[in-house]
């Protein structure tokens, strides 16, 4: 009876052992998620650097419009900015 206790319990351990090991390879928090959230994160931070650089632009156009006030050359070159013409594609009329 010695030796069939024995060679259960190994049994019983081997399975544990291959349960585990199955689940830390490919289980909800294993390694294959773990790949996975590393790669949700490196997506994440692309887009947040995208967005910071967006948001300094943004910021940069606020501050420009706070200082100058109602400039007429920041509000053409705005209003240029917006509807895509370059340089000098559009003219605002000026009324004196």
């Amino acid at each position: 009876m010695g030796v069939s206790k024995s060679w259960a319990l190994r049994l019983g351990l081997s399975a544990v052992v291959a349960y585990l090991a199955v689940h830390a390879i490919g289980g909800r928090h294993g390694l294959a998620s773990l790949m996975a959230l590393k790669e949700r994160q490196a997506a994440l931070q692309s887009e947040l650097t995208m967005l910071r650089q967006d948001n300094a632009v943004l910021e940069d156009r606020a501050r420009l419009l706070a200082t100058h006030g109602h400039d007429r050359a920041v509000l053409a070159a705005a209003a240029r900015a917006a509807l895509g013409f370059g340089p000098g594609g559009v003219q605002l009329a000026q009324a004196y």
